[in-house]
């Protein structure tokens, strides 16, 4: 009678992203987790590998504490402002902020590389985003950058003329103080004479007495 045969532990997919990204998050040590797979991926994909590795865990763990995760994976060498082959940067930042709003999580992003302006980029120009989500990176923004930008809910172009209308504004009055604080000159122009002048009337001759004719004159 044979005996049954054993099972043996099969190794894990490590080059399978959601593989990894769930090994690693559910580990109580991720790192050493990270490490295995590190020296069984090729090196030319393994890059690639823990940046997916961090976007899946910031999207896909939105119950579970993924600090530990976050930090080992950037120890490691994860890029939190990689593009992921989607076109913009920081969407793993973006994508923290919407599902797993963690201060230290977003601390150690943006420390780590990740741009607020470019998930707020990736937020604008995606379906799926609230004002909400712009909101809350904003009060991120200010805490951990010491920024703040105005939120006007105008357009980019509404803004863009707005710049250039106080940009006109400001050389118009530069002109003018430029002016103010020349030197007057001393000798003002002349100015022009714009009345006719008058043409003199002809003198009138008094009236000459009439002389009387001398003695003798009558005959």
């Amino acid at each position: 009678m044979f005996g049954k045969k054993k099972k043996q532990n099969k190794e894990p997919d490590y080059t399978n992203a959601a593989t990894f990204s769930k090994l690693i998050a559910e580990s109580n040590d991720p790192k050493a987790v990270i490490n295995a797979a590190l020296e069984r991926i090729p090196e030319q994909d393994k890059q690639t590998t823990i940046d997916t590795a961090l976007y899946n865990i910031v999207t896909y763990y939105k119950n579970i504490n993924i600090e530990k995760p976050v930090a080992a994976l950037l120890e490691a060498g994860a890029n939190p402002a990689a593009d992921l082959s989607s076109g913009f940067k920081s969407v793993i930042l973006a994508k923290t902020i919407e599902n797993n709003p963690s201060p230290p999580v977003i601390q150690m992003l943006y420390e780590g590389g990740a741009s607020f302006d470019d998930a707020l980029f990736v937020m604008k120009t995606n379906k799926g985003w609230t004002a909400e989500h712009m909101t809350r990176l904003e009060v991120f923004r200010e805490k951990f950058s010491g920024k703040q930008q105005p939120v006007t809910g105008q357009s980019e172009e509404v803004i863009l003329e707005t710049l250039l209308l106080l940009q006109e504004q400001m050389r118009v009055l530069t002109e003018r103080v430029d002016r103010l604080s020349s030197p007057v000159s001393e000798t003002a122009p002349e100015e022009e004479k714009t009345t006719r002048e008058k043409k003199p009337y002809p003198a009138i001759k008094a009236d000459q007495p009439k002389k009387s004719p001398p003695p003798g004159a009558y005959c």
